[in-house]
């Protein structure tokens, strides 16, 4: 019996091992599996939440682009037509050789213009009205021929939205000011003028468009000397800033007159530099400002829409919204705008994400 206990208990001994590594070996291959899919997980929660992080930039890019692109056109527009102290953009006094129209980067008499895009040629007519009054690039009709817009690089059916003020504070008139004389005004340092420079001299009742030709300084003053050319942008000889003998500030002094450099501001739509990820060419928001030549203001901005609100019967509310070739005298109150904005950089396939984006803004001068 002794002999029978040994025999049988050897054989037991080893099936109790192996069922051990059968069950270690099945745990193993079940940890694997897990961990197979515990790590497959892992990468589509990545994988997704980097989808969702781009999907997140691109949105905050596109809403951001569109935001600044309508604040710049906002300040633009809530300053557009200011001439000084109570002075009205078409009541001003042009004393250049050139006529309002021809001098478009100071035609001050123009608080507010816009040029609808209707065709796809790229064309100064493909826009009501035509652009050819534009200050274009290599043209005669800019005041620096290499600072012009390149009418051919603004994208068709976009339109062109133009704002002119005049800069405030501006300087203030030591002097009465004659009118076939040379305004002097006050010099602390920062004049804000330059010899060459257009401004418009202004008090609470008229106002002219003169070119400064040279700046004499004295004690804490400035006299700005009005020379005469035969350019259009040149004061025309013997040309006076009154129509009237009428001098700037009052009989006592100066009050509330000022001679202040002009602001034009031409917004357009054109393609901008660098490319996207997917080696496109991103279009831009630019901008124009007086007779500096036209800059890239914000990357992204694809397509720029106005409508104007006129005032037909001039009671001071906005009666309808029209198309930039509607406007016909009609006093412009208000402008609505909109822009469509994109991500710049392709986020879903191989296109950017765009939205359109629009503002109303109110014209306060």
């Amino acid at each position: 019996m002794i002999t029978l206990v040994e025999c049988s208990g050897g054989p037991l001994r080893r099936g109790r091992r192996g069922r051990e590594g059968g069950a270690a070996l099945i745990e193993l291959m079940l940890a694997l599996g897990l961990g197979v899919i515990v790590a497959a997980g892992a990468a589509r929660l990545f994988a997704d939440s980097q989808r969702a992080y781009v999907l997140l930039l691109g949105q905050t890019r596109m809403q951001e682009s569109a935001r600044q692109s309508l604040d710049f056109i906002a300040r633009s527009v809530r300053s557009a037509g200011y001439m000084g102290c109570q002075s009205a953009a078409g009541t001003v006094r042009n004393t250049l050789n050139g006529a309002w129209g021809s001098i478009f980067e100071v035609d001050v008499s123009k608080p507010v213009e816009a040029f609808d895009g209707t065709d796809a040629r790229g064309l100064p007519d493909s826009w009501t009205p035509s652009l050819s009054r534009l200050p274009r690039k290599g043209a005669g009709n800019a005041f620096a021929r290499g600072r012009g817009v390149d009418v051919g690089a603004i994208l068709p059916f976009t339109d062109v939205l133009v704002l002119r003020r005049v800069a405030s504070p501006g300087a203030r008139i030591a002097a009465t000011a004659a009118p076939d004389g040379f305004p002097v005004v006050e010099d602390d340092g920062d004049l804000g003028l330059d010899a060459g420079d257009l401004a418009v001299i202004s008090d609470c009742r008229q106002a002219a468009l003169f070119r400064v030709g040279r700046i004499e300084r004295g004690d804490r003053v400035a006299t700005l000397v009005r020379t005469s050319g035969v350019g259009l942008f040149d004061n025309a000889a013997g040309a006076s800033l009154a129509a009237t003998d009428t001098h700037y500030g009052s009989v006592s002094g100066p009050e509330g007159a000022r001679v202040s450099g002009i602001v034009t501001e031409i917004y357009f739509v054109a393609r901008g530099a660098g490319r996207n990820n997917v080696g496109s060419i991103p279009t831009s928001l630019w901008r124009k400002t007086t007779t500096d030549a036209p800059v890239e203001l914000i990357q992204g901005i694809e397509d720029l829409q106005v409508r104007l609100g006129v005032d037909a019967n001039r009671d001071g509310a906005v009666d309808r919204y029209v198309l930039a070739s509607d406007v016909s005298g009609q006093d412009v109150r208000s402008i609505d705008v909109r822009v469509t904005a994109n991500s710049v950089d392709a986020v879903q396939g191989a296109e950017p994400m765009r939205r359109t984006f629009s503002r109303v803004i109110a014209l306060r001068n």
